[in-house]
């Protein structure tokens, strides 16, 4: 027994150490928690077939971070059933549940976490597998496997009062990557924005601010920009650099606006 959670601390430490390089040199994202649990899981598959099997999707996942979340829905509905030991199930399942908090909740997802869980309270574990499969199947002929997903853009919120505007703009880094400021609905407004830009170690363009057929580039310098927008203007805030080592992009801007 005391060997079994030597190995198994040994694994969820080299896994710990292996998550925290990968944040270190690719940037952190919220998605990198989810292979937590997979990581005990793992430790606590020490010894058999499952281990193999969990040590590639925790190394492809790392290699590739967009691929985390599907690498632990996977790892997760395996282990959900065929874990060793009560932790090894248990583990399983809460990665099967933390992945899907940064997973788009899609048609396809649905069958697979619905199988999952099924097959984790169920206690018979040839009844789970049959449950694994048919989620499995039943998404793959009905609406097609879940895809590597895609960071969308994510779209201010905003607060209008006595002729004035005030926008909630989040961070963007490399989980996203592009945020779109509208216009209010009626009148021309005057609109300001500030932006700052961090996480880099050169002066090369960190941010594409656009409106209409006008473009700004800006390096991670602070910088204070005005514009007039109307009615069905979008101001769009990208950011144009990737994460290196050492090196983890990222924008904080606030804007806002009055009626002219």
């Amino acid at each position: 027994m005391k060997k079994e959670i030597e190995n198994a601390a040994s694994v969820i430490l080299a896994a710990a150490c292996a998550l925290a390089a990968t944040a270190l040199f690719r940037g952190f994202s919220p998605s990198c928690l989810a292979f937590i649990p997979l990581a005990v899981a793992a430790g606590y598959s020490t010894g058999t077939v499952l281990f193999p099997l969990l040590v590639i999707l925790l190394s492809g996942g790392l290699l590739a971070p967009d691929m985390i979340p599907w690498a632990a829905l996977a790892g997760g509905m395996i282990c959900s059933v065929s874990g060793k030991v009560p932790v090894a199930r248990v583990s399983g399942f809460l990665a099967v549940a933390v992945s899907m908090w940064f997973v788009p909740l899609e048609a396809s997802t649905i069958p697979l976490v619905v199988s999952a869980s099924g097959a984790f309270f169920y206690r018979k574990k040839h009844i789970g597998y049959i449950l694994l499969a048919a989620g499995v199947v039943f998404s793959a002929f009905t609406t097609g496997l879940p895809h590597s997903p895609v960071n969308p853009s994510a779209v201010a919120e905003s607060y209008t009062e006595n002729g004035e505007i005030r926008y909630s703009i989040p961070v963007l880094n490399g989980a996203l990557r592009e945020v779109l400021i509208p216009a209010p609905v009626s009148g021309e407004w005057v609109m300001w924005l500030a932006y700052e830009g961090g996480g880099v170690r050169d002066t090369m363009p960190l941010a594409a601010i656009s409106l209409r057929e006008e473009i700004v580039i800006l390096p991670a310098d602070p910088e204070s920009l005005c514009f007039t927008v109307f009615p069905g203007d979008t101001l769009r805030v990208s950011l144009v650099r990737n994460c290196h080592p050492f090196n983890h992009p990222v924008i904080h801007v606030t804007a806002g606006g009055e009626l002219l």
